[in-house]
């Protein structure tokens, strides 16, 4: 499936604020996450959901 988005996105914004960046996760499925479509795993669906985002998800299980 490939990288998870998030991950990316979030390894980008530490870059950009000299942090060292994580390695992205395997994404596990899709979600719309704040009304965006991406490839996501299910650590950041949990992250996501932690910070008050709106997740849906389209994997059952998640």
């Amino acid at each position: 499936m490939g990288n998870c988005q998030v991950c990316l996105d979030n390894a980008e914004m530490d870059d950009e604020l000299g942090f060292p960046a994580e390695a992205p996760n395997e994404a596990v499925t899709t979600a719309m996450v704040e009304g965006e479509l991406v490839s996501i795993c299910g650590w950041c669906i949990t992250e996501q959901r932690a910070i008050g985002n709106d997740v849906e998800v389209a994997a059952i299980g998640y």
